[in-house]
């Protein structure tokens, strides 16, 4: 089956061999694989890296590439950050000294910050490697309202966390219209364009 209803996801393996059609006759490769990269949404979980989204679109053709409509990655909160949101939440609700608060804080915003390096890298390869940047998608929770973000966090350690876990992947979904809009200053695109000519030529 070419067309799937559900998104196909990239484990982070990288390993997704296409259909068994692509894998056929000339003739019959060339008219599906258009269908299969143009027409299916493609889907990545990442925590802490990139790998398998990037090593799976360096090595699909660049042909194939150019045909994808829609790539989403969803950022999955990393066991290191969870710990540290815990920590923070504890502290915040006086169930630790708090002198960890601002220990806390410290390690959330460099959190934060690693997410929107990686927010930065993930439009700049999609984009050099030859996928529009409109096919980039980024998955998360939709900004909670102020009201909401306060109930939580006067409510449990887990309200707590969840509310911050919650606040960060909205700001991944954020921080990519953030970077597409940076990316479409004359500087940056210009320097991108040759950028990704080099690579076409480096290529053929």
């Amino acid at each position: 089956m070419l067309v799937s209803e559900a998104s196909i996801e990239i484990p982070e393996s990288a390993r997704l061999p296409p259909p068994a059609l692509l894998r056929s006759c000339r003739q019959l490769c060339n008219e599906a694989t258009s269908i299969y990269y143009a027409e299916n949404t493609f889907h990545a979980t990442i925590e802490e890296t990139l790998k398998g989204p990037l090593i799976w679109l360096t090595c699909t053709r660049y042909t194939s590439r150019i045909l994808i409509r829609s790539l989403t990655l969803e950022y999955k909160v990393s066991k290191k950050l969870h710990t540290l949101h815990y920590k923070f939440a504890k502290a915040l609700l006086g169930q630790s000294p708090v002198s960890s608060v601002r220990k806390a804080q410290v390690s959330r915003t460099a959190g934060v910050d690693e997410m929107h390096r990686l927010a930065r890298k993930a439009l700049t390869w999609v984009v050099l490697l030859g996928t529009k940047s409109e096919a980039l998608r980024f998955e998360g929770p939709a900004l909670l309202e102020e009201d909401e973000f306060a109930r939580r966090m006067g409510g449990s350690v887990e309200d707590v966390v969840r509310g911050m876990e919650d606040d960060v992947r909205s700001i991944w979904v954020m921080s990519l219209e953030r970077q597409r809009e940076a990316l479409q200053r004359p500087e940056h695109r210009e320097g991108m364009e040759k950028a990704r000519k080099e690579r076409e030529w480096i290529m053929q």
